[in-house]
């Protein structure tokens, strides 16, 4: 936490910096707009680095699962609309989960260690 005026404290809990390891041709597709960083890559069973078609399979999944919802058969089971509000959470969340690189707050890449360190805005 950093004090910055008086009686007033900010954190930079609403910003996220990644460290990302990747090889050079990843990079490379990266920086050319053909692959997009996937910052929920841990929960949403798609790889770090995606392209646009897996993107919009993704969608169309959580999608086609939302829309076979409707308004009067929302489960009763708290697991299955726990469930339920984690799909329709994915779907909201869209545009903050796949960033290009124009949509970085700022990257750096080591082309020695193959590490980039990308500075994205989530939440």
């Amino acid at each position: 936490m950093i004090k910055v005026r008086q009686g007033v404290f900010e954190t930079n809990s609403s910003s996220s910096h990644s460290l990302v390891v990747c090889d050079n041709k990843t990079w490379s597709d990266f920086v050319a707009g053909k692959l997009f960083y996937n910052v929920l890559h841990k929960s949403n069973d798609l790889p770090e680095f995606c392209t646009l078609k897996d993107i919009k399979l993704y969608i169309k999944r959580i999608y086609n699962d939302l829309e076979s919802v409707k308004f009067g058969d929302f489960p009763t089971d708290k697991a299955e609309l726990k469930e339920l509000r984690y799909r329709i959470n994915d779907l909201l969340w869209f545009e903050e989960t796949f960033y290009s690189i124009d949509e970085l707050e700022g990257y750096k890449y080591n082309e020695e260690k193959q590490e980039a360190d990308l500075n994205y805005y989530f939440g």
